[in-house]
């Protein structure tokens, strides 16, 4: 018997889909700027992609501004720090102010995540993180989003010892947006990734 794939919950917004099409043309002049940076920073393709669990666990290529050195993702699989040195000088600012994230609006306007949602991670970092957390997998009941209350209620990655902790802590905010998530939760979460970008890059 043929299995039929789940249809992830993004394919049904059509004004998220709607939106991200305009704010992609929009920062089109954007993206041509940061070419033009990252270009002259380091060497490899502006564009950095990868293969991901999205919706129900189903994988889909995750778009970025690549902000690390060539095949730095062999050895960072499970995550960097924000003083790593593979993070290159452009880099920093495009983490920072979450301008890397700009391509996976490609990505909503395929129907593969949404604006909100828990954010999409590596294959091997889900896989240890499946190993440590019970009940891990309850992240995929939702489409995948740009931003995330997971991932502005921690400043920085834990790794090695700390993976386990940060981790529950993140999963913990995934739990409850899974279960609370509405249009007013995401626009409260949109709000607060602005004034935690703001806060990140004053403070720096």
């Amino acid at each position: 018997m043929k299995t039929v794939k789940p249809i992830s919950p993004a394919s049904k917004h059509p004004i998220q889909r709607a939106i991200a099409f305009v704010m992609l043309v929009a920062l089109l002049p954007v993206f041509a700027v940061l070419f033009v940076f990252v270009k002259l920073d380091t060497r490899g393709p502006f564009i950095f992609k990868q293969k991901r669990p999205g919706y129900m666990g189903q994988t889909f290529t995750a778009f970025k501004i690549r902000s690390m050195s060539m095949g730095s993702e062999r050895t960072t699989r499970l995550g960097v720090t924000q003083s790593d040195p593979l993070i290159t000088r452009v880099g920093w600012i495009l983490r920072a102010t979450k301008l890397d994230e700009i391509p996976q609006l490609m990505n909503i306007i395929k129907g593969e995540m949404c604006f909100v949602g828990p954010r999409p991670i590596p294959v091997a970092l889900d896989r240890e993180l499946r190993s440590l957390i019970p009940g891990f997998e309850l992240r995929y009941t939702v489409p995948p989003g740009i931003t995330s209350l997971a991932q502005i209620c921690v400043n920085d990655n834990g790794l090695n010892e700390h993976l386990e902790h940060d981790w529950r802590d993140r999963f913990e905010a995934e739990v409850h947006y899974t279960r609370m998530r509405c249009a007013w939760y995401d626009l409260c979460v949109i709000a607060m990734t602005v004034m935690y970008i703001i806060r990140k890059v004053v403070l720096r």
